[in-house]
């Protein structure tokens, strides 16, 4: 009995010893022959944005190892924000309102300083914006004689940019998946091969009472199937996505009262274009958007200020999208390959 008791004992002993460690450390070790791998259990203390600091995030094991994640389409801490020249590509959800100089009046508030540029048609997709070879001229182009992919190519070609917004034909991440998968793919390429970083502008869903919501769509579900694949593609492309589309439903739903929408249903109104300014505000430079002095004029003072809050949740706060509308990046790669379009087989890390 005895030695079952000093038996006993020394598991326990033993146990806590392990447990002492292990809280010590906040992290594991794994053994294999000739082999010990530390694993690290990481906490996280998340710092929220503010007019003029980023947010960050902490990840901190009890070891001693540390790493920071902030806000922003780097991912890293921005100490100069100055000087970023940013091109728009998309089309009347775009154009409409001058949506990249709302931007810039945005950010100059903020006291930064950023260069915009802009090619939008009307009616356009990213496809047709990534063929260079495109030569239909729309109303919209600045250079009449250019069509807009080649416009597009040209830009890219000339210019140097640090971002480049790409927003897509507002119902082709619903009813052509195809095309809009190709489309963010390949403009993502022309992107990179500039140098620059995209960021993919995540529309929203038609108004209550559009003719496009129908057959069981509603706004809820156009909303959540735009905005999931815009994140998928987001993912797969490692790129920020800039979730207009969710501030709108959101801005829907709490502040009813506040016009996001022109007559048609579909095109934003100037309230609706500067929630969409707000978001990009906080996606490039992980500031929040609250406080901004900046409004466009004849939006009272007491509307921009829930935009600003409604923007802030859009990015800061992380929304739930439930698994009916997911898409994976398997999803992604296998229509990609289908399409034909590619030389190669497209394949994203995982």
């Amino acid at each position: 009995m005895k030695k079952l008791k000093r038996l006993l004992l020394m598991f326990v002993t033993v146990l806590l010893l392990s447990i002492n460690v292990f809280c010590a450390f906040g992290c594991q070790t794994t053994s294999t022959p000739g082999v010990n791998q530390h694993i690290h259990q990481y906490t996280e203390e998340t710092k929220k944005p503010t007019a003029t600091q980023q947010g960050e995030t902490v990840y901190t094991c009890a070891c001693g190892e540390k790493y920071v994640e902030y806000t922003g389409y780097t991912g890293k801490k921005q100490v100069d924000m100055n000087g970023y020249s940013i091109l728009f590509i998309g089309n009347s959800y775009t154009f409409w309102h001058d949506l990249p100089q709302l931007f810039k009046n945005v950010a100059k508030s903020a006291g930064i300083e950023v260069n915009v540029d802009s090619v939008t048609r009307g009616g356009y997709s990213l496809n047709q914006f990534s063929n260079e070879n495109d030569q239909s001229v729309g109303s919209e182009t600045e250079i009449k004689d250019m069509g807009n992919g080649s416009l597009v190519a040209q830009k890219l070609k000339e210019n140097k940019y640090d971002i480049v917004f790409l927003q897509d034909f507002s119902t082709q991440a619903i009813n052509n998946l195809q095309y809009f998968y190709i489309g963010v793919y390949r403009m993502n390429e022309k992107v990179k091969a500039n140098g620059a970083t995209s960021i993919l502008y995540q529309t929203w869903a038609r108004k209550e009472g559009s003719p496009t919501l129908s057959n069981g769509l509603t706004v809820e579900r156009m909303t959540k199937r735009i905005a999931a694949n815009y994140n998928v593609m987001g993912e797969a492309l490692g790129v920020p996505v800039s979730p207009v589309g969710i501030a709108f439903y959101n801005c829907v739903n709490e502040y009813s009262e506040i016009e996001l929408y022109d007559d048609d249903k579909t095109h934003p109104s100037l309230a609706g274009h500067y929630l969409a300014a707000l978001c990009h505000f906080a996606t490039v430079y992980g500031l929040s958007p609250i406080g901004i002095e900046y409004k466009p004029d004849g939006l009272p003072s007491s509307v921009a200020e829930k935009l600003q809050n409604v923007a802030y949740n859009a990015v800061f706060k992380k929304t739930v999208i439930e698994e009916e509308y997911l898409v994976t990046k398997d999803m992604v790669e296998k229509e990609l390959n289908d399409s034909g379009v590619f030389d190669t087989v497209i394949k994203f890390d995982n």
